[in-house]
């Protein structure tokens, strides 16, 4: 299977292994199949600075829809230019889903640079679940060594727009 073809599909199904004398025991079972993510990996000792960044993850499923990221297969990649500077996935965080007002599902990235400021930050979200490379946010982030952006009780807001990447 090339990696430009889109597999994807949820199923669930119970299983039973039959166990002498005392019946049939049920396994539950749920596979998901997912499409081939992108090669996202960083060094950080190639980097002498670094900021952290906590996010909540915001997609267009249209024009008109927006949802939260609840996809803990989706990724976040942070870039200078083209040269990656930082990748997180989306966590589910259980303490939060019991507090009022605030989403249990974010995103914590660290950014490095070898400037320790002005780089403007861009990013590029993979909707797993849409098999698709998002290639813009809504919001403008520039870098700042030993800085942070959001919090888990405040976190920064990362809104994918639908233009979908094409990658060669």
């Amino acid at each position: 299977v090339g990696s430009e073809m889109c597999i994807r599909d949820s199923y669930s199904t119970t299983l039973y292994a039959g166990v002498t004398g005392d019946g049939d025991e049920p396994l539950n079972i749920d596979i998901r199949k997912l499409c081939y993510e992108p090669d996202w990996s960083i060094n950080p000792s190639n980097f002498e600075y670094s900021m952290t960044m906590t996010a909540i993850l915001r997609k267009h499923l249209s024009q008109v829809v927006i949802d939260t990221s609840t996809d803990t297969y989706d990724l976040v990649g942070v870039f200078v230019g083209e040269e990656l500077r930082g990748v997180g996935t989306v966590e589910y965080l259980p303490e939060l889903e019991s507090l009022s007002g605030f989403h249990p599902y974010e995103v914590f990235l660290t950014i490095y640079s070898n400037q320790s400021s002005g780089e403007e930050l861009s990013f590029k979200v993979w909707n797993a679940s849409g098999c698709a490379l998002l290639g813009q946010i809504e919001e403008d982030f520039v870098f700042s060594a030993n800085s942070s952006e959001g919090t888990l009780t405040n976190p920064a807001t990362l809104t994918a727009t639908s233009h979908i990447v094409q990658e060669n």
